[in-house]
């Protein structure tokens, strides 16, 4: 009959099998492997792709120091607004919110938007 020590057995088994085909691939490297394209790192999909998850139907550039910079500020800022967020009945009547909201806002570049406040 099958047991809970079975499947534990079974279980390191296949795993210690999974790890020991990964080593080998990565001893074997490129040259002969099989390799699936969403293991490649040069698979298309992934430099189509922005951070946000959207495709693109060309290459996008590669990242330089102003652009890690510009996330470095986002996540800052979204960090900020999350704080302000949630504690919003401290924060929803201070120059603090008026003064955050100005700067993310002003930070976004619109190119056919017209924003009136």
């Amino acid at each position: 009959s099958w047991t809970d020590s079975d499947a534990e057995q079974d279980a390191a088994i296949k795993l210690a099998q999974e790890r020991a085909e990964i080593v080998a691939k990565y001893d074997k490297g490129r040259e002969g492997a099989q390799i699936e394209p969403w293991e490649d790192a040069d698979y298309l999909l992934y430099k189509v792709t922005d951070r946000f998850g959207f495709l693109h139907a060309e290459e996008l550039p590669f990242h330089d120091a102003a652009i890690e910079r510009q996330k470095h500020l986002e996540i800052e800022r979204t960090t900020k607004w999350l704080k302000m967020l949630k504690s919003w009945e401290k924060y929803k009547n201070s120059e603090k919110v008026s003064y955050a909201f100005f700067w993310s806002v002003s930070s976004i570049e619109f190119s056919s938007i017209k924003l009136s406040i």
